[in-house]
């Protein structure tokens, strides 16, 4: 296993402190809509990655509730 593919804890970490800093839709946006994309990417090629992804993805539903996930991904994204 690679330095990288547990980046996903610092991932979390930093998402908790954007959720306190600017709230529930950043810290979401910054987590799901970014680094889990980009994580489960990196996963496709490469199995250590791939491992961790069920790990990733239950640290999130410790820091959101159902609602919330379920509320953001109900929200239409916005263009750029």
């Amino acid at each position: 296993m690679d330095e990288f593919s547990n980046i996903w804890i610092e991932q979390c970490d930093a998402a908790r402190g954007i959720r306190d800093e600017w709230g529930t839709r950043k810290a979401l946006g910054y987590l799901v809509g970014e680094k889990l994309l980009n994580y489960i990417r990196a996963a496709d090629s490469d199995p250590s990655w791939e491992a961790n992804v069920p790990k990733f993805a239950a640290e999130i539903r410790q820091i959101f509730t159902d609602e919330e996930l379920k509320r953001t991904s109900r929200q239409p994204r916005a263009s750029a």
